[in-house]
């Protein structure tokens, strides 16, 4: 992934000089370029951005990044409660604005619904949802749902025995709601043509925003007092007012810190650990692992709750992803003392996860809580959280409507000409590896040839009669609100537990993620990456440019994703997406100390904001991406030169950047997408977190690391940017 997910970035509001208006694809034609400089409408507004964001004083050999982003950091600073500010904010906020006006027109009749109007319906009613004070309706359906499960949080049913392990199956198999383990259904790690059931662990065990310190400190005793006042109060209001509920909150904190200082003693002081990769089991051994739930039960509950074509028998295989935590929580759930209190606990992660969509009171017992603990919730933009529930929900309709609205065909066949000029690059690339021997790169080869490529949007969702037949199982949208988001749940989990007996195919045509979404992706278990149509955008792509700047821009996001294919936990992968080991010892051994190279380079690096270095081993693979993706974008961009002999298309200048050359422009473009300011109060917690190095050095280190660079700008033998040592595997 190109970026944070989309939770820790907040858009900002600071206006962009040249808005994203300008450079809409349908605004300008597919005209020839003027022979000296180019002057259409695109080149002037890409250029004048650009050109007020460079810093001339600063020299691009000693520091690239404050060269290309010191004038856009001056003009854009972020917001005192704001992570950062930055070009991917600033789109965001552009695109959002596209996608809710295109929400906006779809019409609504009194007809069936098709996929569109159930994207926009539910954008709408989830708009009113926010807007309500308190909804009876919506309350019901979660004191019903409670209730159906022999939950009727806060209070316990004592007039059922409470079953809490078929209640966690029933909530994972049925809607897809976890709690403290789930079942679902993966294609297979080591024979990704086939799937499997796999039972998953709950890393995280603290529901809700307890988890969440500011700036990544340890909880304190107030914290634990402010979190259990906020599940009093979610509890009177789904309850009885008159009762202050302590014990039951007290439960709530207690049960995940029972379970980690038992899984503690498991793991540290017994010194046992789950294996890598995760093993299969015959569902008749799970016995061995759960003494409290015979072969017999796993089977009966499982098959309860999956469709009928898809039942197991005994003999069936099922993944555990941590046997050690499954025999932990099993056995737990089944002792006499602890039953009352994981009652409480499984209650509460329901009620918190849809307690916010039932009542307005609910919603500001947890924002009051966000304040309390120093997270202001108070700035919500409900609009972009619809948005952001129907993206999830409904991708592919919530993606048509922003294509159709953005999106011309010719952008996505542009595209796909980068995209195939990067493979070829990476494949020249591996023919020239010497720290490769011929077997294991003739693999790498065989990966980077079969990388599925999903460009833009699958052709399909433009077709409104296959994206209505592809929706017709989801019901028309009808509120309550969390009654719309129960059934799509229940709808999309059927559909994932119906495919445990299909066979998986590898189609551009299948798309896991939206067209809308703003980010970049590259996929283990099936070989391939997403280029959405939201990226493919100023100043990601601009259709008009000059080659070397989109190659610059999109062309290294592109080969960020592949080399995905290639980085430390995708090299365990194969070209089918296989978990397989396909390297010889020899290579992989090369490939090791290649690695490390990165990880003692960025380990170098001080980060004055938190007086601290870096943490090169936390983002490696983000690292081997960047440096990766920029050096064979920038081949990419050769070869394409190659393939135009003459290079006029390729030498044109941008009309105020005529300084600069082509392969200069490719870097400036490169760089210009990494301009950001960052809250100095957040840089600590984002170095603690990320996987991706801060943007000074994700622009900074690949360049150091690329001789064509140093070549582009003149840069002397061990000037800043054109270090002696440089760090190279892809």
């Amino acid at each position: 992934m190109l970026f944070l997910a989309a939770g820790m970035i907040v858009a900002c509001t600071a206006y962009m000089s040249g808005s994203l208006s300008s450079f809409q694809h349908g605004v300008f034609t597919k005209e020839a370029p003027d022979k000296k400089v180019c002057r259409n409408q695109v080149c002037r507004e890409v250029a004048r951005s650009i050109a007020r964001s460079l810093n001339r004083s600063v020299d691009p050999c000693k520091n690239f990044y404050r060269f290309v982003c010191d004038g856009w950091r001056r003009k854009h600073p972020v917001r005192r409660n704001e992570v950062r500010s930055s070009p991917f904010s600033l789109v965001g906020k552009e695109l959002d604005n596209v996608i809710r006006k295109a929400l906006n027109k779809v019409p609504i009749t009194n007809k069936k619904q098709g996929a569109l109007e159930k994207a926009a319906i539910m954008y709408h009613e989830c708009l009113k949802n926010y807007d309500m004070s308190n909804s009876t309706r919506s309350m019901k359906v979660l004191t019903e749902l409670l209730r159906y499960l022999h939950m009727p949080w806060p209070a316990m049913d004592t007039n059922h025995t409470v079953d809490l392990f078929e209640i966690i199956v029933q909530l994972s198999l049925r809607w897809s709601i976890p709690s403290l383990f789930s079942i679902s259904v993966i294609p297979d790690p080591e024979d990704t043509k086939t799937n499997v059931l796999v039972i998953n662990t709950m890393e995280n065990l603290e529901v809700g925003f307890h988890q969440l310190q500011t700036n990544n400190q340890t909880k304190n005793d107030t914290q634990d007092i402010l979190f259990m006042r906020m599940v009093q109060k979610i509890a009177s209001i789904m309850g009885d007012n008159s009762t202050n509920y302590k014990s039951l909150a007290e439960n709530v904190v207690m049960a995940p810190i029972i379970i980690a200082s038992v899984k503690h003693f498991h793991f540290e002081v017994l010194g046992r650990s789950d294996a890598w990769p995760p093993k299969k089991y015959q569902i008749k051994h799970l016995e061995n692992l759960t003494p409290q739930v015979s072969t017999k039960r796993w089977l009966s509950v499982i098959n309860r709750y999956l469709p009928g074509n898809v039942q197991v028998r005994d003999t069936d295989e099922v993944i555990v992803m941590s046997p050690g935590y499954l025999w932990l929580v099993t056995s737990l759930l089944h002792q006499n003392n602890t039953v009352k209190m994981f009652h409480d606990f499984i209650g509460w992660s329901i009620a918190f996860l849809l307690g916010p969509l039932s009542s307005r009171e609910i919603r500001e017992a947890v924002s009051s809580y966000g304040q309390e603990v120093g997270m202001d919730f108070t700035d919500v933009d409900k609009e972009k959280l619809c948005r952001k529930d129907v993206e999830d929900y409904l991708p592919m309709p919530y993606g048509a409507i922003f294509v159709q609205a953005y999106t011309p065909d010719y952008v996505k066949e542009d595209a796909k000409v980068v995209v195939d000029h990067i493979k070829l690059a990476f494949a020249y690339a591996l023919r020239l590896n010497t720290w490769m021997d011929d077997q294991t790169r003739t693999r790498a080869m065989a990966k980077v040839q079969r990388i599925v490529s999903h460009v833009a949007y699958p052709d399909w969702i433009k077709n409104k009669t296959e994206l209505d037949e592809s929706h017709a199982d989801i019901p028309d949208i009808e509120g309550p609100y969390i009654k719309i988001l129960m059934d799509l749940k229940e709808v999309y989990t059927f559909r994932s537990l119906s495919l445990l007996r299909q066979t998986n195919g590898r189609d551009e045509e299948f798309w896991t993620f939206s067209p809308a979404t703003l980010n970049a992706f590259y996929e283990h278990s099936t070989n391939s990456i997403t280029i959405p149509a939201a990226i493919l955008n100023f100043p990601f792509y601009s259709y008009g440019l000059p080659p070397a700047m989109n190659y610059g821009s999109i062309g290294a996001i592109i080969g960020h994703e592949i080399s995905h294919a290639f980085d430390t936990l995708g090299s365990h992968f194969d070209d089918s997406g296989n978990l397989r080991n396909w390297w010889t010892k020899e290579t992989k051994s090369n490939f090791i100390l290649k690695n490390y190279c990165f990880v003692l380079q960025y380990n170098s690096i001080y980060e004055p904001h938190s007086k601290r270095y870096l943490n090169g081993k936390q983002t490696l693979s983000e690292n081997i991406a960047d440096n990766g993706g920029l050096r064979q974008s920038f081949h990419a961009y050769r070869l394409h030169v190659d393939e135009h002999p003459g290079g006029k298309e390729e030498n044109i200048p941008l009309e105020g950047l005529e300084e600069f050359t082509p392969d200069q422009l490719f870097f400036i473009s490169s760089a210009y997408k990494w301009c950001a300011d960052i809250n100095p109060k957040a840089v600590k917690m984002i170095m603690n977190s990320d996987s991706h190095s801060l943007e000074e050095y994700r622009c900074n280190v690949a360049v150091e690391n690329m001789v064509e660079f140093a070549k582009a700008f003149q840069c002397s033998p061990n000037e800043e940017m054109n270090p002696g040592k440089k760090c190279v595997v892809w």
